[in-house]
């Protein structure tokens, strides 16, 4: 996870785009989701697979729906949206609120995907300032 500090407003003078909001409470499993980040070709992935998912296009914004299929405490949320190698730091978003309730960092093929819950996140972010 890296945080950045940017200034108030751009080289000309426009406003940045508002953050997307941490959804700390209220995750519930079986909610709609949606992985938006830049899925890279990965060689621990089974070839066909991402062939007939990703039609041989990577390194490209993609959004990957999904259900959240677990939580673990306050740490850890599992989905099951697609994620290639390159999804990690992609934001999971609640289709519901339009917040992020996790950062992804880590999958399994045909098991889940492993994120860090917002609440860490705000956690995180609350002791850098």
């Amino acid at each position: 996870m890296a945080l950045l500090r940017i200034d108030a407003t751009g080289e000309d003078g426009e406003s940045p785009p508002p953050p997307i909001a941490l959804h700390t409470t209220g995750a519930r499993v079986s909610g709609w989701i949606a992985v938006i980040g830049y899925p890279g070709h990965d060689s621990r992935a089974d070839p066909a697979d991402q062939q007939r998912i990703f039609d041989g296009a990577y390194n490209c914004k993609r959004l990957a729906a999904g259900q959240l299929i677990g939580i673990e405490g306050q740490d850890v949320v599992h989905h099951d949206a697609t994620t290639l190698g390159g999804n990690s730091g992609s934001a999971v978003i609640d289709l519901d609120s339009g917040n992020a309730v996790a950062l992804h960092f880590r999958g399994e093929a045909g098991r889940s995907n492993v994120a860090v819950h917002a609440a860490a996140v705000a956690r995180i972010v609350r002791a850098h300032g």
